[in-house]
């Protein structure tokens, strides 16, 4: 969840090493076939204007079963 919540014309975008993958109001996105190995995170929210507005960022580590 976002605290406060996004005002009208808010958007968020989350990037997986540094590409958009969801730009819209929703808080949550699914990333299917990711590469094994480390990648960042990252989302931020951004207003009408595209102006960020505040962004964080995570790295993560994925380890996939071979086949």
């Amino acid at each position: 969840a976002v605290e406060p919540g996004l005002r009208p014309g808010h958007t968020i975008t989350i990037t997986m090493d540094g590409r958009p993958v969801s730009s819209d109001c929703s808080t949550t996105v699914s990333i299917k076939n990711a590469d094994r190995g480390t990648h960042n995170l990252g989302a931020s929210v951004k207003d009408s204007n595209g102006k960020s507005l505040i962004s964080t960022s995570s790295t993560v580590h994925i380890l996939r079963a071979s086949q």
